[in-house]
């Protein structure tokens, strides 16, 4: 949050718009309440549910997928695993 609000601020910006997608529309959602006389307009769409984004692992059939529910399974993501190793490597 600190980095959208020091951007927003070198740019001289009073009010903003957000137009956000899925994982954005957290950070425009988060932004919007710390920040609401900021923000002139905003839209989101497909944001994550009130519990967050769901993960699914692939099912037996085809297409089909089950949504994460073990410990092991959310380590073993590859979207996971792939954020893990750009933290760790900066």
């Amino acid at each position: 949050m600190e980095e959208l609000t020091l951007l927003i601020e070198n740019f001289k910006l009073d009010k903003v718009n957000f137009f956000s997608w899925c994982g954005g529309s957290s950070v425009a959602l988060k932004y919007v309440s710390m920040n609401p006389g900021k923000v002139d307009k905003i839209i989101i769409y497909s944001p994550p549910g009130l519990e967050g984004l769901l993960l699914f692992k692939p099912g037996k059939e085809k297409g089909e997928k089950i949504p994460i529910e073990s410990k092991e399974d959310l380590v073993n993501h590859p979207l996971l695993q792939l954020l893990s190793k750009a933290i760790k490597e900066k």
